[in-house]
């Protein structure tokens, strides 16, 4: 269980999404991220990224799930391995019109289901490590420099 939810691939429950605000109106505090997440900095980042979604500076949908989950003392479950098989790529998609970069995908197998729901803090360290720590400046700007190239 991960208080990061990846939205490359997941499946939810209709009960959660009646919690969901696509418009962030509830967004009247992120006093909760103070209990989700150790270091200032990164709550600092979190509530600046919910106020650019909130002032619509950015076209998406995930981080509100994001938003909803913490801001509901929610956790995700991660598999170890890729169950999904994304079908969002191509000149129709909204966001993701170039070739689907497709990982080999496997069945998911329960073997026994935990008797309790406890945080993986190990899982969520090497999710924030490779997807979510701030990079210092020369690597921000390399990483800028590679998307622009990327692009043309």
């Amino acid at each position: 269980f991960s208080k990061y939810n990846h939205v490359w691939g997941w499946a939810g429950w209709a009960s959660r999404w009646k919690f969901y605000d696509v418009e962030l109106n509830n967004i009247k505090s992120t006093d909760f991220l103070d209990n989700t997440f150790e270091r200032r900095q990164v709550r600092q980042n979190w509530h600046k990224t919910f106020q650019t979604v909130k002032e619509k500076k950015i076209d998406t949908w995930d981080y509100q799930w994001a938003f909803t989950i913490w801001a509901n003392k929610g956790l995700a479950i991660l598999p170890n391995s890729n169950m999904i098989s994304n079908i969002g790529f191509g000149i129709d998609a909204t966001h993701t019109q170039g070739d689907s970069n497709a990982m080999k995908t496997h069945q998911l197998t329960i073997k026994n289901h935990p008797s309790q729901v406890i945080l993986n803090n190990e899982a969520d360290d090497y999710t924030f490590k490779h997807h979510y720590e701030l990079k210092s400046f020369l690597e921000r700007i390399v990483n800028k420099l590679k998307g622009y190239f990327y692009a043309m």
